[in-house]
């Protein structure tokens, strides 16, 4: 058990302490149904074509709803196309909605995006295969209602600006296939992840790698199987579900560590090389499955 208020330094002197202390973090709310969004390249100068929203109608299956009057619209996971949101028309229509899944190579917000909302029905999927994954450029929050899957072997979500935020509540899957993928969360901004993170299709350890300086939760009650890493000097990282169905452990190398939940750690080992960890749960936390803590 890890009471809330006791410190636990390291034997070894030649190895930076980690500290113990109470806090307080709210929790996040697990928001909406799911719907799938895929993602697939690197920088848009690399994608085969780029397809800007111009905001004249919510439909993202509808080609009007594209600047070129012609979308990305495959479902294939493996889509060239990379799909950019800015501040192309008035502003009322920014909560594109899926009614069929896509892939895209990509998923950029320019530095003057409107703040969108990424909506479709509990069958629809997103997903991405490229390096560059999610980059938010704006200091406005993107939230995806929908289920969004990475197909990329080291698949990426970034804010490049402090005030910016990306919001997944309807899930996220690291993979799409049997193989096992690595995500990493990078940049400035906050990312919050309100809904489960899964393994995805038949893959049995995907991990998941916290860089962000900025304040990461995870909120939902998780089952991927690999190693959550959080690795960010002066970023936090909030772990507020249940996630008794994770073994994959959790490794604080960097930065704040936050359990609120006293199945937060699930059932893998907590190792702990560097920074802060808090019991901001109010409660013990429990050492599920007699998991080694170091």
């Amino acid at each position: 058990m890890l009471p809330q208020t006791t410190s636990r330094p390291f034997s070894s002197s030649s190895r930076p302490s980690t500290t113990l202390k109470p806090a307080h973090c709210s929790s996040t709310k697990v928001v909406g149904a799911a719907a799938v969004l895929t993602l697939l390249t690197a920088l848009p100068s690399a994608w085969a074509q780029n397809y800007t929203w111009n905001g004249t109608s919510n439909a993202w299956t509808s080609n009007s709803s594209w600047s070129t009057n012609l979308g990305p619209q495959s479902s294939s996971s493996a889509a060239p196309e990379g799909a950019i949101f800015s501040n192309l028309g008035n502003g009322s229509f920014t909560s594109p909605n899926l009614t069929s899944s896509r892939g895209v190579s990509g998923l950029q917000f320019t530095s003057t995006a409107y703040a969108y909302t990424f909506t479709g029905n509990a069958t629809v999927a997103l997903t991405y295969n490229g390096t560059a994954g999610i980059v938010n450029n704006s200091s406005n929050a993107q939230t995806f209602n929908i289920i969004v899957s990475n197909s990329q072997a080291s698949g990426s979500v970034s804010n490049t600006l402090a005030g910016g935020a990306l919001v997944f509540n309807s899930g996220f899957n690291l993979s799409t296939s049997g193989t096992s993928r690595t995500v990493t969360l990078s940049g400035l901004g906050n990312i919050t992840m309100a809904g489960v993170i899964a393994n995805g299709g038949a893959s049995t350890a995907g991990a998941v790698t916290v860089t962000s300086t900025g304040t990461t939760v995870f909120s939902g009650n998780n089952t991927y199987s690999g190693l959550t890493t959080m690795n960010a000097v002066g970023g936090v990282l909030t772990l507020s579900g249940n996630n008794s169905a994770a073994a994959g452990g959790v490794t604080l190398t960097n930065g704040t560590l936050n359990i609120n939940h006293a199945n937060a750690i699930g059932t893998g080992p907590l190792t702990l090389t560097a920074g802060t960890i808090n019991n901001t749960s109010g409660a013990a936390v429990t050492n599920l499955g007699n998991q080694n803590w170091t």
